[in-house]
C-alpha cells in the first residue's frame, strides 16, 4: 500500500523478497519493523508514525532502477532505505 497518510513518515526500500536472498531480506524487514514499532509506541516523531514500505525487486539491479525511479516520479516518495 503506497497510500501514505498524513501522520506517517514513510520509508521505502527495494531488496529481494522472492528467491535466494528473500530470507535475508527478511530478517532486514523484520528488524527495522522492530524499531519503528518501538518508537511509534512511544508516540512516534512529533506525533508521526515510522512506516516501512518494502518492495520486491528481485535483486535484478535494472527492476531496482524501474522502481526506484517510479516512486521518485509518480508517487512522490523522497526516503529510502
Amino acid at each position: 500500500d503506497l497510500n501514505i497518510r498524513e501522520n506517517e513518515i514513510a520509508f521505502c526500500q527495494t531488496l529481494p523478497l522472492t528467491g535466494a536472498k528473500a530470507v535475508c531480506s527478511q530478517e532486514i524487514i523484520n528488524g527495522i519493523n522492530a524499531h519503528f514499532n518501538a518508537i511509534n509506541e512511544s508516540g512516534g516523531i512529533a506525533g508521526n508514525i515510522l512506516r516501512l514500505i518494502s518492495i520486491n525487486d528481485s535483486g535484478n539491479p535494472l527492476l531496482t532502477q524501474n522502481v526506484v525511479n517510479d516512486l521518485l516520479i509518480n508517487k512522490n516518495l523522497r526516503l529510502f532505505m
